[in-house]
């Protein structure tokens, strides 16, 4: 039976999981998910609080990871107690009704271990896959998010789409979805990378939150936590109650050497992959620009804005994440580095937690 109990609130023990978002498998087709499978029982094993696994669409940067609920249903079935949760579900493109279907059907295998991100999308070519109005993303996001969590509840909910409820003198349409879930609320996050209009919404609505260090500071993310926290006192929602989880890249190791040499280029054709998805302007790099570019941002990556090293050299990473008011550290794994060089560096990853919670069991601060 899992023992699994969901979201902490805030000022309990800070959590540590393990978080897959970019690779494509093409050095391993034929063992496509042998990492996350073996990450999870991992993380099963140890007390991580959880396994987070994207949806990404229509490129080689994230390939393995169209459909979050297939592969959270694969998860269940090799897991015991880790919470299983989508980071995220890019909810204008589906159908209210299908993501509370979906995940519904994970909340039984896995006896009520689900969560979900909620993400708005980031490239309007996605959308042809549903009638989102690309433009409206965002207010779509919350809209059908709201009606995810009214059907997992079991009340009956207005199931058009944002756009057809656009359409005058349509008539209302009212369902209550099956299977019926384990839990009797849907955890969920609001994926958002730095604009406090967003973090505040979330407060307001009483969700959590999923971000990450890009285009970001820490001392940013410190203010909007506490937006983020005031917005849920201001309407009804404990504010303690809210976690804030952070997504960060992170490979440790024995010496900071060995993890160095073993990051050092997937991190920097991981960066180049970044700065390609970027490229097609006129003011577009070069080959040989972006190798430059990338190896510069590789530093800052490794040095500012990942957990990289031993696990005494990321504690004091983590310490500034907490005091910013992070609850969750998710763990990015998946970034190119071969399968067991992951899976030889996940053991110092626990090391790390068991030290997180030993300097920071008692509370958050």
């Amino acid at each position: 039976m899992s023992t699994h109990s969901g979201p902490r609130a805030a000022g309990g023990q800070p959590s540590f999981s393990l978080f897959f978002f970019s690779d494509d498998r093409e050095r391993s087709k034929e063992a496509s998910y042998h990492l996350v499978l073996e990450a999870a029982k991992f993380a099963d094993a140890e007390g991580f609080d959880s396994i987070w696994v994207p949806e990404r669409h229509f490129n080689k940067f994230g390939a393995l990871y169209p459909n979050p609920s297939v592969l959270a249903a694969g998860i269940s079935t090799v897991t015991e107690n880790v919470g299983i949760r989508a980071g995220s579900v890019v909810v204008p493109l589906h159908h209210p009704v299908r993501v509370a279907e979906e995940w519904a059907m994970v909340d039984n295998l896995s006896r009520g271990r689900v969560g979900i991100a909620a993400a708005s999308g980031w490239s309007p070519g996605d959308t042809f896959l549903s009638d989102a109005d690309f433009g409206r993303r965002r207010e779509e996001t919350f809209e059908r998010v709201d009606t995810v969590r009214r059907l997992w509840r079991g009340e009956r909910a207005d199931v058009r789409t944002p756009r057809a409820r656009r359409e005058d003198g349509e008539e209302e349409v009212l369902r209550t979805t099956y299977p019926r879930p384990v839990q009797p609320e849907l955890p969920t996050w609001i994926a958002t990378v730095g604009t406090r209009e967003t973090w505040v919404r979330a407060g307001e609505c009483g969700h959590h939150i999923l971000t990450a260090l890009v285009a970001t500071t820490l001392d940013d993310i410190a203010d909007h936590v506490r937006a983020y926290r005031a917005a849920r006192a201001g309407n009804g929602h404990a504010p303690d109650a809210g976690r804030v989880t952070m997504m960060i890249h992170t490979f440790l190791g024995p010496s900071d050497a060995e993890v160095r040499a073993t990051v050092h280029e997937p991190l920097v054709q991981y960066i180049e992959t970044h700065i390609n998805q970027a490229g097609g302007h006129q003011d577009a790099p070069d080959a040989a620009g972006k190798r430059n570019l990338a190896e510069f941002a590789f530093e800052r990556y490794y040095t500012r804005n990942g957990l990289f090293g031993t696990p005494e050299t990321a504690l004091p990473v983590v310490d500034r994440l907490l005091a910013a008011g992070v609850d969750e550290i998710a763990c990015l794994i998946d970034f190119g580095v071969e399968d067991e060089a992951v899976l030889q560096g996940l053991p110092y990853i626990s090391m790390l937690r068991k030290a997180t919670l030993e300097r920071h069991g008692g509370g958050r601060r």
